[in-house]
């Protein structure tokens, strides 16, 4: 908890837009209190349809996609997302895990990836440094 506590403390003024790609009613629950914390300006979307939407009407700086949303390949959301060029850092969640994802969440264009269930100071230092990774400007060399 000392990151999340330090967090806290120096955060800056800015809120993080960040798009969470879930229907998982648990996850979000705890991304909305994440969010509290984090100085998050946080949308939802269920479905591909809905996260197109959002992402028509605003910019998020940090995306969370579930591994696991119906009808959305994550693969080719990541693919689309590093080939337009968008300032957005995406972010992988899901309840399997190893190194060959996460290569392949990079590969792609991805920043990481988050173990489900969240686990609250992974997720706070994840988006946070995703937001300043998208701020950079950097991109991922996608292959």
């Amino acid at each position: 908890m000392k990151l999340l506590r330090w967090w806290i403390d120096n955060r800056s003024p800015d809120r993080i837009p960040v798009l969470a790609m879930t229907a998982d009613e648990r996850e979000r629950r705890e991304l909305s209190e994440l969010a509290a914390t984090g100085q998050w300006e946080l949308r939802f979307a269920a479905t591909a349809g809905e996260a197109l939407a959002t992402l028509q009407r605003g910019k998020p700086a940090v995306i969370l996609c579930d591994r696991d949303l119906p009808n959305l390949d994550w693969r080719e959301l990541f693919e689309e997302v590093a080939a337009s060029r968008a300032e957005y850092s995406l972010i992988l969640t899901s309840s399997v895990y190893d190194d060959s994802l996460w290569d392949e969440v990079v590969q792609r264009g991805g920043y990481d990836v988050l173990c489900k269930p969240l686990q609250p100071e992974q997720a706070l230092s994840a988006v946070n440094l995703a937001w300043l990774y998208a701020r950079s400007g950097s991109r991922v060399a996608t292959g």
